[in-house]
C-alpha cells in the first residue's frame, strides 16, 4: 500500500550511505544521502595533551575515510587525509581561509582568553595543520581542550 510522505516513519542518525528517491525532471532516481549536500564535511571536538597527537570526538564526517591526527612538534599537529580530498580553492578549514588565523580560547571560567589560541590551515590536498599558542608568538602544547575543528570541501 502506498503511503503519503507525512505517514512515513522518520529516519534518524543517517550515516550518509542510505539511498533515497528524488524526482529529477519527470524521472525518479536514487541518490545517497551524502551526495545531497554540495560539500563534504569533517567536524570534531579536539583535545591535546603533552606530546600526544590530538584526540577527537567526531561529530560528522562525510569524507568517506577516517583522517589521522599526528604530533609534529611543540604546538604543531597534522590531520592527514588520503586521496587528495582537500581540493585547492574549494576547501575551508574551520570556516577561516587557507591562511593561518589566531583564534583566542576562552575557558569556561573566563580565564585564558587573552593568551591561549590556535590556528588552522590547509597545507596541501591531504594535510590540515593545527598550531596552538600560549601567546600570540609562542607555540605550546596542552592548549586544545574540547575545541571545534571543521573542514569543508565543496564539490
Amino acid at each position: 500500500m502506498d503511503k503519503k510522505i507525512s505517514e512515513l516513519n522518520l529516519a534518524t542518525a543517517l550515516t550518509g550511505n542510505e539511498s533515497v528517491a528524488v524526482v529529477q525532471g519527470l524521472e525518479t532516481k536514487k541518490v545517497t544521502v551524502s551526495n545531497l549536500r554540495p560539500y563534504k564535511i569533517y567536524r570534531a571536538i579536539v583535545s591535546q595533551t603533552g606530546t600526544d597527537a590530538p584526540t577527537a570526538i567526531v561529530l560528522e564526517n562525510t569524507y568517506g575515510q577516517v583522517p589521522v591526527y599526528s604530533y609534529s612538534n611543540i604546538g604543531r599537529y597534522f590531520l592527514t587525509f588520503t586521496g587528495n580530498v582537500l581540493t585547492d580553492n574549494k576547501t575551508i578549514p574551520s570556516e577561516a581561509s587557507s591562511r593561518l588565523n589566531f583564534n583566542r580560547l576562552i575557558i569556561e571560567d573566563g580565564s585564558g582568553g587573552t593568551t591561549l589560541g590556535y590556528g588552522i590551515r590547509k597545507n596541501d590536498t591531504n594535510v590540515i595543520q593545527i598550531n596552538t599558542f600560549s601567546d600570540i608568538e609562542s607555540m605550546s602544547d596542552d592548549v586544545l581542550n574540547g575545541n571545534l575543528i571543521e573542514i569543508i570541501t565543496y564539490n
